[in-house]
């Protein structure tokens, strides 16, 4: 009886002790931190307001280092007032429906495995609702169609500073600037700005530097001749009526200043090292740059990006690779040549401090997905970790090795006659190896060892007990049922070779 109930408790104990590490590492492998909204509604944020009025906002997570990590979201632009007024209905134009918590992934994620070297940061993520590249300075609304379009930008900018001032995330020591597509271009033409604001303010900060994904969208006609992105930037810049002095562009104070709304004209006078992540071929730009025609009733016409008007030679070829004529491939070609030397142009390359990764994968915003990962390469090296030898040498000061290249150029062009066109066997379909969820899980755990994750880690091993718990009761089980046979089975006689209560036969033979 005793004995019986001993093992009812074992097994009790057992299953706890299983389902406790289950649940743990279970919670911990799927939980994100959140970052936590704040709307800019008391008067450090007055006048920082969306396009249709509503109050600004940021989102923060609280680190455990003395770096600041500083995000601008993208979301391209509203280029006249029709579009800004269709925007302004949605969350990159109005503040009303942005939820309260949120995450992120890739270089904003809180993982160590994910996102080494970032991931214990303090992260500020701004969301984009001002439509303009948080450039805006325009003092009073636009009225159109009944409704007040509120191009504030700046202000937005401003007054994140302010309330992160306030709440001590700058008392940081050094500050990383990043933003991807418009988001990207808003860190460009806002870098020198912020980082003279921070200098004036914070007597702690010791070092700013610039990360940059998807930002160089270039000054060009389209495949046609006709310049149509440029116009589209020309009317945004005319709406939102910004300061763009202290970018130190040379077409200020000119009738052009207008094109100082371009990475090619902001790049070479940023006072701080920057880092470019880009694609000669980028997704949103081959499409709604190079392929793109204006709207029939610009600029008043305008619903979200114009991109891929089907143009003469291009066809379908910047949606859809295995639509390409021979032709278009060269045309393709030409765009992608002619952007690497826009780029280069800028003198990026060759400034102290500075980094590069310019690759030939038709994405957009690499850095917050899943791209961060290692699988993007230009001949064996990642752009995750060309990223890091930056940062550990322009910000954090932990550059293992004096000699680490800066600049990566993927020199390979699309190929003209056969699939797939992409020439980089690293770009893929989605950028990740085939992965099951069992290796997942088994290099998730690997990594938060590595990464001291202590609640995920005592989940693993309350689990791995609770394993071995369960093997021995089943061990113990199957011995007594073991031994229950052997006590209901008789003995034999050793030398009749019967059961003991087994009768002997009876001869029925002659006697």
């Amino acid at each position: 009886m005793i004995e019986s109930l001993g093992i009812k408790i074992y097994a009790a104990f057992s299953v706890v002790v299983l389902l406790v590490g289950g649940i743990m590492s279970l919670v911990e492998w799927t939980r994100p931190k959140p970052l936590h909204l704040v709307k800019m509604t008391d008067e450090l944020g007055k006048g920082a307001v969306c396009l249709d009025g509503s109050p600004a906002g940021y989102y923060h997570r609280k680190g455990n280092s003395r770096l600041l990590h500083i995000h601008f979201e993208g979301g391209g632009w509203c280029y006249d007032e029709e579009d800004c007024l269709h925007r302004s209905k949605s969350n990159i134009g109005s503040s009303n429906e942005w939820a309260n918590r949120m995450s992120q992934e890739g270089m904003l994620a809180d993982s160590c495995n994910k996102n080494p070297t970032l991931c214990e940061s303090n992260l500020v993520y701004i969301p984009y609702c001002d439509g303009g590249s948080f450039t805006g300075r325009r003092e009073e609304p636009i009225t159109y169609k009944g409704k007040d379009l509120h191009f504030k930008g700046y202000q937005i900018v401003i007054s994140v500073l302010k309330y992160i001032l306030r709440d001590g995330y700058l008392n940081a020591t050094r500050v990383l600037l990043s933003g991807d597509s418009a988001g990207g271009l808003a860190v460009e033409l806002n870098a020198n700005l912020i980082a003279d604001w921070i200098k004036e303010n914070s007597p702690y900060v010791e070092k700013v530097a610039v990360l940059v994904s998807s930002g160089f969208f270039p000054l060009i006609p389209n495949a046609a001749g006709e310049m149509t992105y440029p116009l589209q930037i020309q009317n945004v810049y005319k709406m939102n009526q910004p300061d763009l002095n202290t970018t130190k562009c040379t077409f200020m104070g000119t009738d052009d200043e207008w094109r100082c709304m371009f990475a090619q004209h902001v790049i070479p006078h940023i006072d701080h090292p920057l880092f470019l992540v880009e694609s000669k071929v980028d997704a949103w730009g081959i499409n709604c740059i190079h392929s793109s025609s204006l709207p029939k009733d610009f600029p008043n016409g305008t619903k979200g990006d114009f991109c891929a008007s089907d143009l003469p030679v291009v066809g379908t070829c910047s949606l859809d690779t295995n639509t390409c004529t021979n032709e278009a491939v060269k045309d393709v070609n030409s765009y992608m040549t002619n952007f690497e030397s826009l780029v280069l142009g800028t003198g990026l390359a060759n400034k102290t401090g500075n980094g590069l990764f310019l690759h030939t994968c038709k994405t957009h915003s690499s850095l917050i997905k899943g791209r961060w990962y290692p699988y993007m390469k230009i001949g064996i090296v990642s752009m995750q970790d060309a990223i890091l030898y930056w940062l550990r040498r322009n910000l954090l000061g932990k550059l293992e090795s004096e000699w680490v290249p800066g600049v990566f150029i993927d020199g390979c062009l699309w190929n003209e006659y056969s699939q797939p066109r992409n020439c980089n066997p690293s770009c893929g379909d989605d950028f990740y190896p085939s992965e099951t969820g069992i290796s997942k899980f088994v290099t998730h755990i690997y990594h938060s060892f590595l990464d001291k994750n202590p609640v995920f880690a005592a989940g693993i091993i309350t689990f791995i007990v609770g394993v071995f718990l369960m093997i021995i009761l089943l061990v113990i089980l199957a011995c007594q049922r073991v031994r229950k046979y052997q006590k209901l089975e008789p003995e034999k006689d050793p030398e009749s070779g019967l059961n003991e209560n087994e009768p002997e036969a009876i001869n029925d033979g002659e006697n």
